[in-house]
Formats: C-alpha cells, structure tokens, sequence
C-alpha cells in the first residue's frame, strides 16, 4: 500500500510540473493584444488638466484624487469621496460629459 501510495504522489508530481519547461506559443502577427495592455487615457478638460466627471473640478495632480475608475478605455479621477459611489452607479451618464 505505501508503494501504491508513493506511485501516485510522484505521479501527480510529474504531471504538476510537465508544464514548467515547455516552449511558450508562438503567436501570429495577427493577434490582438490583450485588454489589460491597451493603455488606458486619463479624462481630463480642453486644457488637458485631469477633471472628476461628477464636479466638473480640475484635479492638479493623480495624487490628489480621492481614487480612481476606468471605464471603456478612459480613467475617471475623483474630487471627492462622493464621487466615485455616483459614477459607479451610473458611469455612462459622466462619462458623455
């Protein structure tokens, strides 16, 4: 029974591991890039400076933002911690602003 049991731990090490040193795919010219490395554009005003689509107020810099969404491509700052629950509720409504 301890040989039976030995048999089928090395066993299933062996299959746990087949994949480590496999070649990666190749990948066709032709392939689209995943969606997490399309870049993302911050949504800022005509004077570029970032803008919170809820308050229409200029954000000086990404670091004072109370925090951040995205939404179909675009980066959405926020003035204030009441700003994100009412984009997230209804992005589409902001993000036309």
């Amino acid at each position: 029974m301890f040989f039976v049991k030995q048999l089928l731990f090395l066993l299933f090490a062996a299959v746990s591991f087949a994949g480590c040193s496999s070649a990666p795919e190749a990948t066709s010219p032709e392939a689209k890039p995943d969606s997490a490395a399309v870049a993302i554009a911050d949504y800022t005003n005509a004077e570029g400076k970032l803008l919170c689509p809820v308050m229409n107020q200029p954000i000086d810099k990404k670091e004072d933002a109370v925090s951040h969404q995205d939404y179909e491509g675009k980066r959405y700052y926020f003035c204030c911690k009441m700003c994100p629950e009412k984009f997230a509720a209804n992005p589409a409504q902001y993000a036309k602003k």
